[in-house]
């Protein structure tokens, strides 16, 4: 077991400094988020995560690599240190729901989002989920929050979400201190204690206003793994007034640490991570110092194949899901998780699954991803043509992949 030993001596007395300095500031807006008193610290899925034993994708989740992370983070040591916030990032919604809800990409959470809440939740973790408010998010053409504030916070709350970020991309004509308070309060109508991260990328000085209806907001466009955009962010940190810093429950979210990544990450906005020592030493000193929230991105685990194939990553993808059995009791039980084919995909009619021998078969041109119980995870059934046809889970083998907790030698200290 490797463990995260934390702040060094020297960065812990320099962290209590800018904490001390905001005794007796009037507090932001406590709404009674969890974690949300002092700058949050937590783990993000935007460089991190992938399927299988691949290396790190930009832009991706499943359910699989998302619970291998969840208890990585325990084993590497960021719970013993202090963090407990766990985000998932622009990855994961699938589209929206003939009520107007979201939902998550079914073949990467085939068991729903509530599921992989449930789990963080049962590793002590402060759960974390992203949205946008424009009318797409910023990357893949998933659905934004423009105009369903309600359903969005609704839906968060079902599945217990905790912290929420929302984005800034696709807004033409909006103005964020007009819509921001929108969703903040759809968030608090819900009834649920969720911090709300404001992302507008620092255009309208949030920091003046975001105090009334957030816990965080960022204050600078999108901070990558190079020294150019750390001095960026670091200089515009400095020039906030003292006034709008380091109030309880309200903080300038420098954006993700990306503390200790090389090659083992992904790009983040197509830029690899790349800082020698002294500057990712100071991006982790600098970021802490300003009192922002400390959310590292980085792969948790050092993943291998059959094939040989090593990466530090997030672990299996949806091909080797493993989830809990659905089987109904003295018989079989299969769920359609992603549809393909323009024609319909009915259970019964034109799918279906065999008692006893794990395998199930469509028909009528149905095709579609699905979770049947006998292989206990998503397998694709994708035959064109008339009859029936049988779809077995041994037809897509599952790579044995292991996963053990690892991060870098810069990042334990």
């Amino acid at each position: 077991q490797v463990v995260f030993s934390g702040p060094t001596p020297r960065l812990q007395c320099i962290m209590r400094i800018a904490i001390a300095a905001s005794v007796g500031l009037a507090a932001a807006y406590d709404n009674g988020a969890p974690h949300s008193k002092l700058p949050p610290l937590g783990w993000s899925s935007w460089v991190a995560l992938a399927p299988d034993a691949e290396h790190p994708i930009f832009d991706f989740c499943d359910e699989a690599a998302v619970r291998h992370a969840i208890d990585a983070y325990h084993s590497v040591g960021l719970y013993d240190a202090g963090y407990r916030h766990f985000h998932l990032d622009d990855c994961w919604a699938g589209g929206r729901d003939s009520k107007g809800f979201l939902y998550p990409e079914k073949r990467h959470f085939p068991n729903g989002m509530k599921a992989v809440v449930d789990y963080a939740h049962s590793k002590n973790l402060t759960f974390g989920l992203y949205t946008c408010a424009g009318t797409e998010v910023c990357v893949g053409g998933r659905p934004g929050s423009k105009d369903h504030w309600d359903n969005d916070a609704q839906i968060f709350a079902s599945w217990g979400v905790d912290w929420v970020k929302m984005d800034w991309c696709n807004t033409d004509g909006m103005k964020p201190a007009d819509t921001y308070p929108l969703m903040s309060k759809a968030m608090n109508k819900t009834g649920r204690n969720m911090h709300f991260n404001m992302c507008e990328w620092g255009k309208d000085d949030p920091w003046t206003w975001g105090p009334a209806v957030a816990q965080s907001w960022r204050m600078a466009g999108d901070h990558t793994g190079n020294w150019g955009s750390t001095k960026k962010v670091i200089a515009q940190s400095a020039k906030i007034p003292a006034e709008n810093t380091g109030k309880p429950y309200g903080w300038n979210d420098m954006d993700m640490l990306e503390t200790g990544n090389y090659d083992q990450a992904a790009h983040a906005n197509g830029k690899m991570s790349n800082m020698t020592e002294t500057e990712y030493k100071t991006e982790f000193s600098m970021w802490a110092i300003s009192a922002s929230p400390l959310v590292v991105t980085t792969p948790l685990m050092n993943c291998s194949a059959p094939d040989g194939k090593v990466f530090r990553n997030g672990g299996q993808g949806a091909r080797g899901l493993r989830h809990p059995s659905m089987a109904d009791a003295g018989g079989c039980h299969v769920v359609k998780s992603e549809q393909l084919s323009t024609s319909p995909c009915l259970p019964g009619v034109s799918y279906g699954c065999f008692d006893s021998n794990q395998s199930m078969w469509t028909s009528l041109g149905c095709r579609a991803y699905f979770v049947l119980d006998g292989g206990d995870r998503s397998i694709l059934c994708d035959h064109d043509g008339y009859g029936r046809h049988v779809c077995d889970p041994e037809d897509e083998p599952v790579p044995e992949v292991k996963c053990t907790a690892w991060i870098s030698d810069l990042q334990k200290e």
